[in-house]
């Protein structure tokens, strides 16, 4: 790893501004240090992905998994908004791509991250088999029954499709 990956306007850096909440501690780190135009930057980028993850958890707790994937469209289509309107603040130097997404690049993430989301759920079908098989030990529940929960979807209509059942309310 380089030694400048987390400089002030480094890939580590750039990496943490995006992700909901911690780039606000990033631009309090780079305010900090005097870095007041990755700070902005920081904040701004911190503040498009949390609304978009604020759409994401809306529309699922509204209307479940699908719900989920258009919250997060809505969300992410006001992220880039607030992200264009307030690029100009920020110097075209320190800018590091704020304010450059567009709206079909937003809605494409949105979706292959919804895709990539539905692909993890095959990984729920893959336990409920593994923990038939293992007797379904307490420590393979907790481990498998976390991680087929982190997905996006949950898989079973995938493993219905696959099997030929029929779908089935529980």
């Amino acid at each position: 790893m380089s030694p400048d990956w987390f400089s002030k306007d480094g890939k580590g850096t750039i990496f943490l501004e995006g992700l909901p909440a911690v780039g606000y501690v990033v631009a309090a780190a780079q305010a900090g240090h005097g870095n007041t135009e990755q700070a902005k930057r920081a904040i701004i980028r911190s503040t498009d992905s949390l609304i978009t993850a604020a759409g994401a958890v809306g529309g699922g707790l509204v209307a479940g998994p699908a719900g989920a994937v258009l919250g997060a469209a809505a969300g992410k289509v006001v992220g880039i908004g607030f992200e264009k309107a307030t690029a100009e603040s920020v110097d075209p130097r320190a800018r590091k791509g704020v304010g450059e997404q567009t709206l079909v690049s937003g809605i494409f993430e949105v979706a292959t991250n919804a895709a990539a989301g539905g692909a993890g759920g095959v990984g729920r079908v893959l336990y409920q088999e593994a923990a038939s098989a293992t007797a379904r030990s307490a420590v393979g529940k907790f481990v498998g029954s976390g991680a087929a929960s982190a997905t996006m979807f949950s898989g079973d209509a995938l493993r219905r499709a696959a099997v030929g059942e029929a779908a089935t309310e529980r």
